[in-house]
């Protein structure tokens, strides 16, 4: 049985909010849930030690930057073999399907394929499109219509289960959880917050585990 741990935060920003674009950032502003394709190159790829499951891809010219999250995704080689995260090194280009997260830069991948070990070696492959040689993000299904959104201060209460627990070695103070049936990611941010456990003692970070649900409140 999945544990509930009733969590009480005192947020001063809305649950939903995402990370701001950069100034004149040409990324397309997609919505959370849009299902989307991605191909680029690793530019930092995932810490393995530390069961990171994420890396950061560079698309276009710019190389701008996207996070792609695996976690229970196919992962697979140039060949079609599975692999796990190890086999993920700077350099390599990907191509990943899953979909937008709370931030259009982060995608939270069903399938990330290894396609090739340098750009020329996308050249003549079904993933190389023109006009877009350094790399490219489109939607191929529909778009999710908008949520009622809540204003700044907003009093809430979320229960979910945990899908990325905060990582106690470098303090990080949040994690994600997934609601509803499309499993919607939240970002829940708790420096400052009353965290307790399932008797109503005070615990740390380190006691909130993957798979666990959890309710927040915030005020």
């Amino acid at each position: 049985m999945k544990q509930v741990l009733p969590l009480a935060f005192a947020l001063t920003l809305g649950l939903i909010t995402g990370a701001q674009a950069q100034k004149n950032d040409p990324t397309p502003k997609l919505r959370e849930g849009t299902p989307v394709e991605i191909v680029g190159r690793i530019t930092s790829d995932p810490t393995a030690d530390v069961n990171e499951h994420k890396m950061q891809v560079g698309v276009g010219p710019e190389k701008l930057g996207y996070t792609i999250h695996f976690k229970d995704a196919r992962l697979s080689n140039l060949r079609g073999g599975k692999i796990d995260e190890d086999a993920f090194k700077d350099g390599q280009w990907v191509h990943a399907k899953g979909f937008i997260m709370d931030d259009p830069r982060r995608i939270k991948a069903t399938e990330v394929h290894i396609v090739g070990r340098d750009l020329a070696s996308l050249r003549g492959t079904p993933y190389e499109r023109r006009g877009y040689s350094q790399g490219y993000v489109v939607v191929t299904g529909n778009v999710p219509k908008a949520a009622a959104g809540f204003s700044e201060g907003t009093r809430v209460v979320l229960v979910a289960p945990i899908t990325s627990p905060p990582k106690g070695v470098i303090n990080e103070q949040k994690m994600q959880v997934a609601v509803g049936p499309e499993n919607t990611d939240y970002t829940v941010h708790f420096r400052g917050a009353r965290v307790v456990g399932l008797n109503g003692q005070k615990i740390d970070e380190d006691g909130l585990d993957d798979g666990q649900w959890v309710r927040v409140k915030a005020r």
